[in-house]
């Protein structure tokens, strides 16, 4: 059994330095198409580089509010009714650990709890939502709308391939089935003052970004460091066991919510297959195949079943130094020995290439644009840091 673990672990770092070595040939070859480069905008000279904007919108009659900084790296949402009530906020820039107010005298941390008021202890509803390349959003949905721009070309839809519920046309295989190795037995640590621990091996930089998830009053940090090796880790926040996947090439992030009855078989893996350059997670319970972004099996004994998404933020470390100072964080497996100490795909996070081939495209933005989605039944609007700053 070491032997095999070995051997699918070797399988699975080969993944990235393959790709590496791809990369370093293709540009040579290609020269790129699109000479626009993901840059943040400059601030405004009459606000404040830490001040938050909100924006006001409507997702199929759904109110929403999205919350945004792009010198902080950081856009969330909330719906904007609760108990029966259509709230109004407004952005409270003095005080991080109050962000929001509303006209009821309810003060809301970053995540949507109210943390003073007379909802104390609720939280605002979200729809599913989070970042991700442009290239990525706009291939895994039906058609785009950009904020401000309006909805890109509708794509075609597939036909289902037989025993699927999605196309096959862009399945691929990219490594070894489990080759690369979720976190079952995750390492958590409280966070340590560089000053004080000078030889702690994991010390997290201003610039290193960073997944939140906070559950029940219980809040962690998921370093994209350690996520880009790993893809998917396996946790418990409050009882509730959680499934956090991660993809490197697509730059996507959800949080599945698997209950406090859950049994221990029912993990998740990667199962080293890609739909749409984005990863296919798959149960250890019955090996079914899972699309990331909805959460929907789409292949084996489950498929049609959906998860429980756990809202979350994506944000850099230093930024998020500003909404708590002493949180937990993971720094890697008990059983993997992992080095983190470099990004394992160059710069493919800046380049124009996508690895893996995807159903549609929209030149509207550069491929490697991080946008921040929310998702509702068909419709997908995606809004960009600049959009706070008009």
């Amino acid at each position: 059994m070491a032997t095999l673990f070995w051997f699918s672990y070797i399988i699975g770092c080969m993944r990235y330095f393959t790709y590496l070595f791809l990369v370093l040939i293709l540009k040579g070859f290609m020269a790129c198409t699109d000479d626009t480069e993901p840059v943040l905008p400059a601030a405004p000279a009459d606000r404040p580089t830490d001040s938050y904007s909100i924006i006001q919108d409507t997702i199929l009659d759904v109110p929403i509010i999205v919350l945004g900084n792009p010198r902080e790296q950081l856009m969330t949402h909330f719906i904007t009714e609760k108990n029966g009530v259509s709230l109004e906020f407004i952005a409270n820039n003095a005080d991080r650990r109050r962000i929001l107010t509303d006209q009821l005298g309810n003060a809301y941390d970053i995540h949507g709890y109210v943390v003073d008021g007379p909802w104390e202890g609720q939280r605002l509803d979200q729809l599913s939502a989070g970042m991700g390349y442009w290239f990525a959003i706009v291939a895994l949905s039906r058609g785009v709308e950009l904020y401000r721009e309006g909805i890109g070309a509708v794509p075609p839809k597939m036909p289902k391939a037989p025993g699927w519920l999605i196309s096959t046309n862009t399945v691929t295989r990219g490594a070894g089935f489990d080759a690369i190795r979720a976190i079952d037995d995750p390492v958590i640590k409280d966070f340590v003052i560089r000053a004080t621990h000078p030889d702690d091996p994991f010390l997290l930089e201003p610039d290193d970004r960073v997944i939140i998830v906070s559950l029940d009053g219980e809040t962690r940090l998921y370093p994209h460091r350690v996520l880009d090796w790993h893809e998917i880790v396996n946790d418990v926040l409050r009882d509730h066991r959680i499934s956090l996947s991660y993809c490197p090439l697509t730059a996507t992030a959800r949080v599945w919510d698997l209950g406090t009855t859950a049994a221990e078989a029912d993990r998740f893996g990667v199962s080293g297959l890609v739909y749409n350059s984005n990863i296919l997670a798959f149960d250890r319970a019955t090996e079914s195949l899972w699309t990331q972004l909805d959460g929907r099996c789409v292949y084996g004994d489950r498929a049609g079943e959906l998860m429980t998404e756990v809202p979350y933020l994506e944000t850099t470390w230093g930024t998020w130094t500003q909404f708590q100072l002493e949180p937990s964080f993971l720094v890697g497996s008990a059983s993997l020995i992992q080095s983190y100490d470099f990004y394992p795909y160059g710069d493919y996070d800046e380049n124009d290439i996508i690895t893996y081939p995807v159903e549609h495209q929209d030149d509207r933005l550069h491929k490697k644009t991080l946008v921040y989605a929310v998702h509702y039944d068909d419709v997908t609007v995606a809004y960009q840091y600049e959009d706070f700053d008009q």
